[in-house]
């Protein structure tokens, strides 16, 4: 009994310390908390990718999508360019035309679009006024070019993708958008598919006229 009255005076003592000394227990509990505070933005934001230059390939192009549709996004000097995808689309085969290499199986690839911006005058996605951005925090392309700003996005809950086109030129362009399927019907033609098809490009025959569409 001597022994346990002995340690109550120690133990209030051990009581008080704690609670008038700054490092009290509440204190203690939220510290650790600052150590997980992170920046998302800041964090996610140092795999943003910037072209300073327009890219020689398609393949180069900028990736906006929501896990489900997308496309990559890339530049000719009058025109936006989209190659439409979908995880769940296996249209193209080793047997396609629709790409230059053939032989390989293709996935996911849907249809074409081109967003061309120029029917006459300067080109706009060209030095020195480009610039291509990918916010990967926001999911948001910006392609800018000599006096037009072009912002491409995509809906997370469905299939939709936005484009946004700002044009500050002293004489704007109308804005002409090309919807094509990318598994065109071609026929083989001697000397021309290689080009046609490292362009997207497409002919179409008649019995009077070839007309070429695409490019």
């Amino acid at each position: 009994m001597k022994q346990i009255a002995a340690t109550k005076p120690l133990l209030a003592a051990v009581l008080l310390l704690a609670t008038m000394h700054p490092l009290n227990l509440a204190s203690a509990a939220e510290a650790p908390a600052s150590l997980f505070t992170v920046n998302y933005k800041s964090l996610v934001s140092r795999a943003d990718l910037t072209y300073t230059k327009p890219v020689d390939r398609s393949e180069e192009g900028l990736p906006v999508g929501n896990g489900r549709m997308g496309s990559l996004v890339w530049t000719t000097p009058d025109a936006l360019k989209f190659q439409l995808n979908r995880v769940d689309v296996f249209a193209a085969g080793c047997n396609t035309r629709a790409f230059p290499r053939a032989g390989s199986d293709y996935a996911s690839g849907c249809g074409m679009v081109d967003i061309r911006l120029v029917d006459f005058g300067e080109d706009v996605f060209a030095a020195p006024g480009f610039r291509q951005h990918l916010s990967v925090y926001d999911g948001v392309m910006t392609a800018r070019g000599n006096g037009v700003t072009a912002r491409v996005t995509t809906w997370q809950q469905g299939d939709a993708m936005a484009v946004e086109i700002e044009d500050q030129r002293e004489q704007p362009s109308a804005v002409h958008v090309d919807l094509r399927m990318l598994r065109y019907a071609t026929q083989y033609m001697p000397a021309k598919n290689w080009t046609l098809t490292s362009r997207h490009a497409a002919v179409v025959l008649n019995e009077n006229w070839i007309v070429h569409l695409g490019g």
